[in-house]
């Protein structure tokens, strides 16, 4: 959506909320009811729990439960390759990590919690990666750097890692040239990848299945009655807060910076783009604005409960309306750049039409939260 088009839209919500307010104040003169306009007076309570369950159990969980199955089966295929090094193995590891890549970007909406408590989120997918101490590694066969829980070892360790194991240019690589090394590293990389996913996976969903969540993250965040989540409002500011961040990231950070860079630095542009050795590039960042949809929509699609989106709705339709427009524009911006994004860095009209959408969608999430008095 245009800047222009926001503008008006903020300037008529600005005015219905001007008016909105002096009905309430009219109001609580009439009744004595002060502070009647807060989030606990005018959204329903018991949908306002109904969506966060269903954030919780048809969001957030099959989510990981998604990635988990897949980045099983991408060790599953990984190991066979490593026990015979045929192309054809080679090119199955490969679309394994493609597929057990876009659940993980499906959940860049939701990395609070135990993807940031625990580290979770640097050691599955730090970026840049640390390639002067990955070189070494492989030199000196120095697989304890890769374990840990330092910046150090999240830089050489991750989907990343394990994707520059993998592809070159954008394809499989050639196995016949993957050396020994590179099959031990692998190996342990894989490895580290599907243990931090199951640790994911359970603080979410299982109490007492990872240390320190004998309650999961899921039914504390269900029962929003801890010192982090102390009311339904704190819980449902997280949701809107995790998308605000992530909206911004793949505008600013993984479309900009890139692009930006470029102007300056050709060679400092393209090894700035996230995934550029699978060319996976502008999927993760559509992925990435999936993840919001299905916060902001109850569930993946094919499964929703209650939503974000209907509690939005109930206060103000327009705001709710502008910010499924505006999802829906940032994925069609995104796939509106040509691929690979690595080397389409000067498409200038394509890229500032991409990064203007996600600025578009975070202004709408911070409107659509403000809506339900959560700012």
């Amino acid at each position: 959506m245009k800047r222009n088009q926001i503008y008006s839209w903020v300037m008529g919500a600005a005015m219905s909320a001007a008016l909105a307010f002096t009905c309430v104040s009219c109001d609580e003169e009439s009744t004595g009811n002060e502070g009647g306009n807060t989030f606990e007076n005018i959204v329903d309570q018991t949908k306002a729990q109904a969506a966060v369950e269903a954030y919780v159990d048809k969001t957030v969980v099959p989510t990981y439960k998604d990635m988990l199955d897949k980045v099983t089966i991408m060790h599953t295929t990984v190991t066979t390759f490593l026990s015979n090094k045929t192309q054809a193995n080679l090119d199955a590891a490969c679309t394994a990590w493609r597929e057990a890549r876009e659940p993980w970007e499906e959940s860049e909406a939701f990395l609070y919690g135990p993807a940031e408590y625990e580290n979770l989120d640097p050691s599955l997918d730090s970026w840049p990666l640390e390639m002067t101490e990955i070189n070494a590694i492989l030199e000196n066969k120095n697989w304890g750097a890769v374990e840990g829980e330092s910046e150090a070892a999240f830089g050489v360790r991750g989907f990343h890692t394990l994707e520059y194991l993998l592809f070159n240019e954008g394809q499989p690589r050639d196995a016949s040239t993957v050396k020994d090394e590179e099959i031990q590293y692998t190996k342990i990389v894989t490895e580290r990848l599907l243990k931090d996913t199951e640790t994911l996976y359970y603080a979410w969903s299982k109490d007492g299945a990872v240390d320190k969540y004998s309650t999961c993250f899921g039914n504390e965040f269900k029962q929003h009655n801890t010192d982090r989540f102390g009311s339904l409002a704190v819980v449902i500011g997280q949701i809107f807060d995790g998308c605000i961040d992530i909206a911004g990231e793949v505008g600013d950070a993984k479309i900009g910076e890139p692009y930006n860079k470029y102007k300056t630095n050709k060679e400092e542009g393209v090894l700035a783009v996230e995934s550029w050795y699978s060319w996976n590039s502008l999927k993760d960042y559509t992925d990435n604005i999936v993840s919001i949809e299905n916060s902001y929509l109850g569930g993946i699609e094919g499964d929703r409960g209650t939503s974000l989106s209907e509690l939005v709705k109930s206060v103000n339709p327009d705001a709710d309306q502008n910010l499924k427009d505006a999802i829906d524009n940032a994925k069609t911006m995104i796939n509106k750049i040509p691929a690979p994004f690595r080397s389409n860095l000067t498409s200038n009209a394509e890229i500032e039409a991409a990064m203007d959408a996600c600025a578009n969608l975070s202004d709408a999430l911070t409107q659509a939260k403000g809506a339900l008095k959560l700012d």
